[in-house]
């Protein structure tokens, strides 16, 4: 099992972490599995991060959970994009929220100068299911 995805996986898992705060801990610490290896008064001291998400990822305790969606990743062959990586859109690097993690199938170059992408809900609402029988 890649021990790093699941330091990524993780760190998206930690409560009072969002995309703000992992970018900052990772722009610190270089990667994921370094958060978690870091001590409480080292991550405290990050702008940004302070005593209660640091606490957060100190308490962290449910990498069963990440362990769960990394086998439902290689399951699927899902392919993913961390923040840090160098895959990673270049596009969005550079926002001041930009996603941690990045999930996708088959193949992309999110770097290519032209790009189409379709999103989507996993469930459509009723408007939604009537608006494709017309």
């Amino acid at each position: 099992m890649n021990s790093e995805l699941l330091s990524q996986i993780a760190i998206t898992l930690v409560p009072n972490i969002g995309n703000v705060q992992a970018k900052i801990l990772l722009n610190h610490f270089g990667d994921a599995s370094s958060v978690f290896k870091a001590k409480k008064s080292e991550l405290e001291k990050l702008e940004g991060v302070g005593e209660v998400r640091a606490k957060s990822i100190k308490q962290f305790n449910d990498f069963a959970r990440a362990e769960q969606e990394l086998k439902f990743i290689e399951k699927n062959k899902i392919k993913t994009l961390f923040l840090t990586g160098g895959d990673y859109p270049k596009r969005l690097i550079n926002c001041y929220d930009s996603p941690t993690l990045l999930f996708y199938k088959g193949e992309a170059d999110l770097n290519a100068s032209k790009i189409v992408a379709i999103v989507g809900t996993r469930s459509n609402t009723d408007y939604g299911k009537h608006s494709q029988k017309n």
